[in-house]
């Protein structure tokens, strides 16, 4: 039998009542992305089209453009999202070039390194460089004062910059295992005397156009729907912080407002949708993939690991600051502190674990959620007509690129004045609206992993278990669920960490600050100047509660034998999963 045959309907096709089970989870799964994917953005896009007397027309996007501020957001969002993607992707390039070259592989450390800005937000970058740097301002103080340039200017590059530095790690990494498969061929071609150039031009440069088209997209979103990392360095001329502070003066009944976050989604979706295109037609332009023949190395790997030690002494310095401020003590006017000491972190254990326990319960649920969702839905895509698989592949991809600062946006407009059965509270008081928005937001992902996951179970022992007489809830404990457990502990993971670092919904969806989940803690102590080291620390500790929980699983992955590039296949797209198709590769 077929590897790509659905694994449920051999368990409940001889079951009428099971599969009518199912067809009914199939069914709460559509009720869900209806009621908290496709109503909350249309309702979003109605409100962002009602005149001001109540009617539907373009006079609302008239009043928004005629003022020069809307103007200068718009095209700020751009040039900053645009400017960060591009600078980090051209020098991704040539650091991913040299370690092609070099044909080395890094350890599961370094390759959590590059996964870590997923993972862990913007502002933390700019708040330690600050502390780095030394000056009120940071970075654009000190452009400002090298480049002659004017305080908006050199605050839009230096926020350019602060994001290209965070997500640089990103998009090499996924150039890296992109290409990497192919090293040990272009040396054997090298030592036959084709030069480096050529196989650069020729052999490199195709195969890291997807994976470079597909992390600089990532960034891009990621940048424009930044929302801390712009009010940090006091930046508000961008469409987030504009959409953000409007929320926060007129409340979520501002039509100009939706409207900004109407424009952010249109802006996120074009992006997105449009290098998924680019994605798709280089690689029917370049089928040909070459295989990994374990050749031994020439011995010029020793570049490509002096470079990876520069980068991780860069890194290292730009998160000094982060650092030492957690464990500073007197620390006055020197470029060190003067005494040491973890008082900071005694004190975030005693008054800030609060947060965590927030976060444990926001993204908790919402990460089961995402299981629960995405298991059906990866089902029905897989048995679905080729016709409507593609729309619900494009249609579940959509939730990638829908900004936080949208989703929140919509989600006020919404549900604000939806009362709760119990106790009488208004929905928007709880907590639950940011529990489901962070599983709409890391649903794209779950769903990537569940079906990569689901494909992976051979149909051939459930139907050997089937036809032997086994109960179907006899073979999905001894045989499928064991074989989904990795995948299922991976997506759960995944969709946790995205959601525990979302600072554009926590900032918008929070009931209050004594409910608000970790990583907004983290900004509101880091911002004040009273709070900055035990910010410091209680960043710290996420982090490296983060980074074990990461290389945990990198190091599982490294060790499995039934994939021969296990990083790749999970987190990146490819020739088979471009737009989060589920289709089995068969070798």
């Amino acid at each position: 039998m077929n590897r790509a045959t659905p694994v449920f309907p051999l368990l409940f096709s001889r079951h009428n009542w099971r599969n009518g089970v199912l067809r009914c989870l199939q069914a709460g799964v559509a009720l869900y992305l209806l009621a908290f994917f496709l109503l909350p953005v249309g309702f979003l896009f109605l409100k962002a089209l009602q005149n001001p007397d109540g009617t539907i027309g373009w006079g609302i996007i008239t009043l928004l453009f005629a003022n020069p501020v809307s103007w200068e957001s718009l095209q700020n969002s751009l040039i900053v999202g645009a400017g960060a993607a591009c600078l980090a992707g051209f020098l991704a390039l040539a650091a991913a070039a040299l370690l092609w070259k070099s044909h080395i592989r890094p350890s599961p450390f370094v390759e959590l390194c590059g996964f870590l800005p997923l993972f862990m937000p913007a502002f933390v970058l700019a708040s330690s460089l600050d502390i780095v740097i030394g000056q009120h301002g940071g970075l654009p103080v000190v452009l400002q004062q090298l480049l002659g340039l004017s305080r908006a200017s050199a605050s839009l590059l230096g926020l350019i910059l602060i994001e290209a530095i965070h997500y640089f790690p990103f998009i090499l990494v996924a150039l890296h295992l992109s290409t990497r498969a192919s090293s040990s061929q272009a040396h054997a071609m090298a030592r036959l005397g084709t030069p480096w150039r050529r196989l650069i031009r020729q052999v490199f440069m195709p195969l890291s156009l997807p994976g470079l088209a597909f992390a600089m997209a990532l960034t891009f979103l990621k940048v424009i729907d930044d929302l801390a990392t712009p009010l940090v360095l006091g930046v508000t001329n961008l469409l987030a912080p504009q959409a953000y502070h409007r929320i926060a003066a007129y409340g979520a009944q501002d039509p100009l407002a939706a409207l900004i976050a109407a424009i952010l989604f249109v802006i996120s979706g074009l992006a997105w949708f449009a290098s998924l295109g680019f994605i798709r037609q280089n690689v029917n332009l370049f089928p040909a993939a070459f295989s990994d023949s374990r050749l031994p190395s020439t011995g010029s790997s020793r570049g490509g690991h002096v470079f990876i030690a520069f980068l991780g002494l860069f890194y290292l310095g730009c998160y000094a600051g982060l650092t030492l401020s957690s464990v500073a003590g007197v620390w006055s006017h020197s470029a060190l502190p003067e005494t040491y000491g973890l008082t900071h972190y005694l004190r975030a254990f005693q008054f800030e674990m609060s947060s965590l326990y927030n976060t444990l319960i926001y993204c908790g649920f919402a990460a089961l959620i995402d299981l629960l969702v995405a298991l059906p839905l990866a089902h029905a895509i897989a048995k679905a007509p080729a016709h409507w698989k593609q729309r619900l592949n494009w249609l579940v991809a959509g939730a990638l690129c829908i900004p936080g600062v949208t989703l929140g946006i919509a989600y006020l407009a919404l549900f604000r004045d939806i009362q709760l059965p119990l106790g009488n509270l208004p929905l928007d008081a709880t907590g639950l609206l940011l529990t489901l928005a962070f599983s709409i937001r890391g649903l794209p992902f779950a769903l990537h992993i569940c079906g990569l996951a689901l494909n992976s179970v051979p149909a051939s022992y459930v139907e050997a278990a089937s036809t032997l007489g086994c109960a179907p809830a006899k073979i999905v404990r001894r045989i499928v669920f064991p074989m989904l457990r990795f995948g299922l502990l991976l997506a759960f993971t995944l969709c946790f960490s995205l959601a525990a670092v979302d600072l554009s919904l926590a900032a918008l969806l929070v009931p209050n600050e004594n409910n608000a989940p970790l990583a907004y803690s983290i900004y509101l102590r880091i911002q004040s100047p009273s709070g900055m080291n035990v910010g410091s620390a209680l960043a710290m500790i996420s982090f490296a509660l983060l980074a074990l929980i990461l290389f945990g699983i990198i190091h599982r992955l490294h060790r499995r034998r039934e994939s021969q590039r296990p990083l790749s296949s999970l987190l990146f797209p490819t020739h088979r999963t471009a737009g989060f198709s589920h289709e089995p590769s068969h070798h």
